[in-house]
């Protein structure tokens, strides 16, 4: 019964790896107005890498990755 429940842990796991989304998803922001874009980031990349936004007085400007 254990081996059972090993098996099924592992597909279950090989099938969250295998789901898994590889684009980034982002706001481009200019003086506080925001635009939203998809891509696949580069290779050896995450998407926090892209991440430039700089808040000046309330008002955002530069890209925010997820």
């Amino acid at each position: 019964m254990k081996k059972v429940f090993v098996i099924i842990a592992c597909v279950a796991l090989v099938g969250m790896f295998a789901s898994c989304d590889k684009k980034c998803h982002c706001k481009q922001w200019v003086n506080g107005v925001s635009a939203t874009h998809n891509f696949e980031p580069g290779e050896d990349m995450k998407c926090s890498d892209y991440n430039t936004v700089a808040e000046i007085n309330g008002v955002k400007t530069g890209i925010e990755c997820k």
